[in-house]
């Protein structure tokens, strides 16, 4: 796993460029180094070749994305659905104009991965004259890559927080996307961390941990629980999970993480306290895969990165606060 931290976005895509050139360098020596034992060997160099075959990799990757109506409502979700015969190979989703008062409640990618929903809420603190906003539906949708499917978990549902649900992938599959869904939040619990999770010895991404936290000082009336999503495919891929940390200006911070040159952003994620230090009321406004050789709209460049926004919740408080963002890359065909 390479993890790119700190620094300007140019000095981070450089460091990406130079991370793939170092891994691809090593790759070389370790490929020289086994055709000259191989020949000193008298082994055949078809055989050689078919140990060093490249990885299959996903084709006709794209991102797609629909906006709700931009009014006052204290609710609201939009679907966007994949085009054609593509599937969504990871979910995701934005606020427009939310001012500190409307969290992404839920961005549910269907059982069927044809199509991804996200549900934005307002806050209890939310004021009554509050402006008008919309919410985003951002689909990732690709060729179906071989044992394409969804898996999910939950939480227990019960008043406590916070709460964690774990979505795995089976032993034979790597994840390549996420998900997640508040269930009776009531916009006074929210979603704190989407993980992806890396086995350390292997590399596999093996699926992802979210995080959902409520409102210490007026949380849900009732029961509620958060699902995970983990959208999952044979393990033939070779995802790397990156990350990238950041210092954020309470009312308003931004992180922007890039995938390393010659890769595609299959995934996304965030931790909105990856020190553990008890950060409270950190909501999450943006989890946009982009691309940025296009723009969007009717241009579907291939996404290449994450960016993130994060505010805390109602602007109680002037503070800064330290952000995780995470992207899923892989090689695209």
């Amino acid at each position: 796993m390479i993890r790119i931290t700190g620094g300007n976005l140019s000095a981070r895509r450089w460091a990406g460029w130079l991370a793939t050139v170092s891994l691809a360098l090593s790759a070389l020596v370790g490929t020289i180094g086994l055709a000259t034992t191989a020949s000193a060997a008298g082994m055949s160099a078809a055989a050689g070749a078919a140990a060093t075959a490249s990885p299959p990799t996903i084709t006709g990757i794209e991102r797609q994305d629909k906006q709700s109506p931009l009014n006052t409502a204290t609710a609201k979700s939009v679907t966007v659905t994949c085009p054609g015969t593509k599937k969504v190979i990871n979910a995701s989703g934005s606020i427009v104009a939310g001012l500190n008062d409307v969290l992404l409640d839920g961005i549910y990618p269907s059982k069927d991965l044809t199509s991804v929903t996200v549900t934005g809420k307002e806050t209890d603190d939310a004021p009554a004259n509050n402006p008008s906003w919309a919410v985003v539906a951002i689909a990732i949708c690709a060729d179906p890559p071989s044992g394409l499917q969804r898996y999910f978990a939950s939480s227990p549902d019960d008043k406590t927080s916070p709460k964690t649900a774990w979505g795995f992938c089976p032993l034979d599959k790597a994840m390549l996307g996420t998900g997640m869904d508040i269930i009776g939040g009531q916009g006074q619990a929210w979603a704190s961390a989407i993980i992806p999770g890396v086995d350390r010895t292997t590399g596999q991404v093996w699926g992802v941990t979210v995080n959902a936290t409520a409102d210490a000082a007026n949380p849900p009336t009732g029961k509620w629980h958060v699902n995970a999503f983990a959208i999952c495919a044979d393990d033939v891929y070779q995802q790397q999970v990156l990350s990238a940390d950041g210092e954020m200006v309470s009312d308003q911070g931004q992180l922007l993480l890039y995938c390393p040159f010659g890769t595609v952003a299959t995934g996304t994620g965030y931790d909105t306290d990856p020190w553990d230090l008890g950060t409270n009321d950190i909501i999450t406004s943006q989890i946009d895969p982009g691309g940025s050789s296009g723009a969007h709209g009717t241009v579907k460049s291939p996404p290449d990165r994450n960016f993130l926004e994060t505010s805390q919740e109602d602007a109680k408080v002037s503070t800064f606060t330290l952000d995780r963002d995470y992207v899923i890359c892989v090689k695209s065909g």
